[in-house]
């Protein structure tokens, strides 16, 4: 009775008060508040309402068109995934959904089909979003309507490309690779820049960050080099996403970058061969350019395997932001019809590759790495070391190491044998490298062709 006598300005401003703090726990949706706060409300008013549970209550079942989605902000649900879509046998198994979790967000961005079934074990509450009004309320307003319209594009495209290997089948609960820092960096440029504008204006630790390091910050984002966004603590994070390749040989040998640079100048850095994802890429377009430019001479030679999501944050020393790296490793083995030991020399004879030849040195190849060597070969020096420069003229140096050999170069305690290693190897021009045609094994299509080649020795 008491609400009754409010007014409908007064009675709305509540309204989305209360839904507020849980729309929150959606990076996008606390992005929408920051922007428009009235269109908010409307959503508030036009598409959310509460309903409650109670015990063996069914929210939804395996093959019902989805309708809305969900936001459990009391109790709990299990969720039984559809046989078909998952890895167990058992029929019976579940997932504990708990406090704070969103079901179907797919059915706001695309026609979705429930493939599982939620059930309350005992009295539990719930957000329900209707997915045809909330696209009315987003598309009344200018503002929020381009970004929601982006992350839908993006959304829905992980949708239809999400199945083994590449990833494992979307869920009510879960699409794979829509974390919002991960749809993020595959928006558009216009995109990036509202994301990360906002996310500045609106970041908690703003007195945190150095004056000069703001600076630099403001200017990356300026200049379309750098994204941030809000977590759903409103906290600021630089984000990038990576691509990288695990190849192994039987012999357990992993293939390794240990360079790279530009203008003949290599960087040391021992790390698995990959690349950034661009704007409007998904991990597969990435893959398929790495495949076809940066490691075109393995094309044709690898199997793909599984793909592994992993995720690091570091603090930036200069900038005192969090990075986030979204990491996918693709696992990969070469191909049954190739001889591990002959692959180098395959490479050199059908690609036109060579190996990295050292500069002369008054250090014996036993002693050069006497006091860092790791377990594994004895001589480094001896390893056949391939250069490359792929299509955007970046130079990148390739070894086969033991796995003891990978983790104690990638340590700083190799460091100084690395950056020995780096430094004894003769650097070409491009104009000493000769081109190859390549074989693709996921696309007939062919861009500049990367070039690679054989080193005399000084």
């Amino acid at each position: 009775k008491a609400l009754s006598l409010l007014s409908s300005t007064l009675r709305d401003e509540l309204r989305s008060e209360i839904f507020g703090p849980h729309l929150k726990t959606m990076p996008l949706f606390r992005m929408f508040i920051f922007m428009d706060q009235f269109a908010v409300q409307r959503l508030c008013l036009e598409s959310l309402r509460f309903e409650t549970l109670v015990q063996s209550d069914e929210l939804f079942s395996t093959g019902q068109p989805a309708g809305s989605a969900y936001i459990l902000i009391h109790g709990e649900l299990n969720y039984y995934l559809e046989q078909a879509f998952s890895k167990s046998d058992n029929p019976e198994e579940f997932t504990r959904v708990e406090k704070d979790t969103w079901l179907s967000e797919a059915a706001l961005w695309s026609e979705w089909i429930h493939v599982g079934r939620a059930v309350s074990p005992d009295v539990c509450e719930l957000i329900v979003i209707s997915a045809v009004a909330f696209a009315a309320s987003i598309a009344s307003s200018a503002s929020l309507q381009p970004l929601a319209a982006e992350y839908c594009k993006q959304f829905h495209s992980r949708i239809v490309t999400a199945r083994p290997p590449l990833t494992s089948y979307p869920t009510d609960l879960e699409v794979p690779y829509t974390e919002f820092s991960e749809l993020a960096v595959s928006m558009s440029k216009g995109a990036q820049m509202t994301i990360s504008k906002v996310s500045l204006q609106h970041m908690k630790q703003s007195l945190l960050i150095n004056r000069a390091g703001s600076a630099r910050l403001r200017t990356e984002v300026r200049n379309s080099q750098a994204l941030v966004v809000l977590d759903a603590e409103g906290n600021l994070l630089r984000v990038i996403n990576l691509v990288t390749f695990l190849v192994r040989r039987d012999d357990g040998r992993i293939f390794a970058q240990i360079a790279r640079g530009k203008h003949m100048e290599l960087a040391p850095g021992c790390v698995l061969p990959g690349t950034k994802q661009r704007s409007d890429e998904l991990v597969a377009d990435t893959t398929q350019r790495m495949l076809n430019d940066g490691l075109c001479f393995l094309n044709g030679a690898l199997d793909l395997g599984r793909f592994e999501r992993m995720t690091d944050q570091l603090m930036s020393k200069d900038l005192n932001v969090l990075t986030r790296y979204n990491k996918t490793v693709i696992h990969a083995e070469l191909k049954e019809w190739i001889d591990p030991d002959s692959l180098p020399t395959e490479v050199a004879t059908l690609r036109r590759a060579g190996p990295l030849q050292r500069r002369s040195s008054t250090s014996s190849p036993s002693s050069f790495f006497q006091a860092e060597e790791p377990a594994g070969d004895q001589d480094l020096e001896a390893k056949q070391v391939y250069v490359a420069y792929d299509s955007d003229e970046i130079l990148r140096a390739f070894v086969w190491l033991t796995a003891e050999e990978f983790d104690h170069l990638s340590s700083p305690a190799g460091e100084s044998a690395l950056d020995k290693w780096v430094r004894s190897l003769e650097v070409p021009t491009k104009s000493q490298c000769r081109p190859f045609t390549r074989r693709s094994v996921i696309s007939q299509d062919s861009p500049t062709p990367m070039e690679i080649s054989p080193i005399a020795p000084r």
